[in-house]
């Protein structure tokens, strides 16, 4: 039976909400504030491919080994400007799910409609 002495919180996230703005993020702990790419097993090299196709903010310190790290700040903004876009996405889908101002719902009719019109088809 192995005991661990790690003092470290097990999700990086809660450590991330009490930093100081200035504060500097190494790379596995961006990582880990994404699910995305914590799911992967070479998180370093999707992480590498987002920064290179722009969808990361800029590194504080790029280093030539990949040792770059992001101002908490900025993560937090980046962050942020993420939810609000994908605000949107979800209130599309909600007026998806709903049923049109009309009350008509689009294509052939249920039975559960044409019975509680009172018209049988035979």
């Amino acid at each position: 039976m192995r005991i661990q002495n790690d003092k470290r919180p097990a999700d990086f996230r809660l450590v991330f909400r009490q930093l100081d703005d200035t504060a500097l993020i190494t790379a596995g702990e961006l990582a880990s504030l994404m699910p995305a790419l914590r799911e992967t097993d070479n998180w370093r090299a999707a992480l590498m491919r987002r920064l290179q196709a722009g969808k990361l903010p800029a590194p504080v310190i790029k280093e030539v080994r990949g040792g770059h790290m992001w101002r908490a700040s900025d993560v937090r903004a980046w962050l942020a400007d993420l939810q609000q876009q994908t605000e949107p996405l979800a209130t599309m889908a909600v007026r998806a799910a709903n049923p049109s101002p009309s009350g008509k719902r689009r294509g052939r009719p249920r039975k559960s409609d044409t019975a509680a019109a009172g018209t049988v088809s035979a």
